[in-house]
């Protein structure tokens, strides 16, 4: 920033500029980060020098989504391909072919993601450049997850891990390691826990603060639904001592409104709520741009606080309504969980039935497991009870492999609820008040 002030040729402020820009989007200082990209750009097709224009409009992608204007992005890169793909150099139409597919694969427009990035991992091979094939094969990874392909997702994910961790790309590994944590999730989330302690690890050795941030928040979260809450605690305390951006705040405040929600301190939970949602109003985000995740984060989180307070109608909605936008995304297996119980505690047998049939769109351990609770819990309310009780101990080993305290906990608690203390084992009630 203080060389900019010296600079008088063109050319060397451009390429000062994209140095800033780079320095201010580690900080999450990315309307910074755009605004320095901005006059790059301008720079560059003054002078008409078409590849440096096309590579600097791709590198303001991921800024420009992380203000929520991933529409805006996706725009400028297409309208950019189309104007390099004739003359420009093969590696600015891969960088914007790249930029294109990680857009999209955040969004509704899943099948056209694929096509990019099809393009970008021929070219990638085609120039022999490991990052951008680490690149591509994480977002195509990405959109296969999105598809419900998930097994094909953690492969790829691997894979990218794999190329960057031997190229010593440590953004690359912490990114990798980001998209396996996540699509392990329907499998094994203690897992996904200690793959993302591994990302922030690599995050913070790179210096990319939002990496780390956000595999911090994803610690937090999952540790929240698996019973580990003193890891969230943890990961809330470092992040306390981190620059948060708006959307960041959002999240972290409501996994702390959970956190307070079930810890029995409804006020505080409202208040870390309302905290978060005005910190995303300073966003001012339209709500198509709002990425797919985070919509259903914030109704997955609804629903969770609902059902702690006692609201069963709200936090079946809620959840429910989360499955519904996403039905095989990221979010959706803990929606099914929020969602069974809030039917379950209503003694809502239909509702019950709709979440067991949504579990049957996904694959994973934690899936079956609460597939099986659905079934257990749909006996009990039949009245089915000899057929339930074995189903609940089938359910609780299934919960104990995973090592889910949480669910454990509060699948015994299903039983004695459901079943009377005559029908359930007595050392069942018992864990579950130690647990809870």
């Amino acid at each position: 920033a203080q060389a900019l002030e010296l600079a008088q040729d063109p050319l060397a402020r451009a390429a000062l500029c994209e140095r800033v820009s780079e320095a201010k989007s580690r900080l999450q200082q990315y309307d910074e980060a755009v605004n320095f990209l901005e006059e790059a750009t301008g720079i560059y097709d003054g002078l008409g020098d078409l590849n440096s224009w096309g590579r600097v409009i791709a590198l303001q992608a991921p800024s420009l989504r992380f203000l929520g204007r991933a529409s805006e992005s996706d725009e400028r890169c297409q309208r950019a391909y189309e104007r390099v793909r004739e003359t420009g150099d093969a590696r600015v139409r891969a960088k914007l072919s790249d930029a294109i597919g990680e857009s999209l694969c955040n969004g509704s427009d899943v099948e056209q993601a694929l096509v990019w990035c099809e393009r970008t991992l021929a070219l990638a091979e085609e120039l022999d450049d490991s990052a951008l094939l680490a690149s591509a094969l994480g977002a195509r990874s990405q959109a296969l997850f999105t598809l419900g392909r998930h097994r094909e997702a953690v492969m790829l994910a691997r894979g990218m891990a794999a190329i960057a961790d031997e190229a010593g790309d440590l953004f690359g590994s912490a990114l990798s390691r980001t998209g396996i944590s996540l699509y392990m999730l329907p499998d094994d989330p203690m897992a996904t826990v200690k793959i993302a302690q591994e990302a922030v690890e690599f995050a913070r050795k790179a210096g990319h603060r939002s990496i780390e941030i956000t595999n911090l928040l994803n610690v937090a979260e999952t540790a929240l639904y698996v019973g580990l809450w003193d890891d969230s605690r943890r990961a809330f305390e470092d992040l306390h001592q981190s620059g948060l951006v708006a959307w960041h705040i959002q999240w972290m405040r409501g996994l702390e409104a959970i956190l307070a929600a079930m810890s029995g301190d409804p006020e505080s939970s409202r208040a870390l709520l309302s905290e978060g949602d005005e910190a995303f109003k300073a966003l001012g985000a339209e709500a198509e741009d709002v990425m797919l995740a985070s919509q259903t984060t914030k109704l997955t989180t609804l629903g969770f606080i609902a059902l702690a307070n006692g609201d069963f109608d709200a936090s079946f909605r809620d959840a429910y309504r989360a499955i519904e936008l996403d039905p095989v995304g990221i979010n959706s297996g803990a929606a099914m969980v929020i969602a069974a119980h809030a039917a379950l505690w209503q003694r809502d047998v239909d509702g019950l039935r709709r979440v067991h049939e949504a579990t049957l769109r996904l694959r994973g351990r934690f899936i079956v497991a609460e597939r099986r609770a659905c079934e257990a819990g749909i006996a009990a309310l039949e009245g089915r009870f000899d057929d339930a009780a074995e189903l609940y101990r089938d359910t609780i080993e299934q919960w104990r492999v995973l090592d889910n305290i949480l669910e454990i906990g509060q699948c015994e608690l299903d039983m004695v609820m459901l079943l009377g203390a005559e029908r359930v084992d007595a050392f069942v009630a018992k864990e579950a008040r130690e647990i809870f």
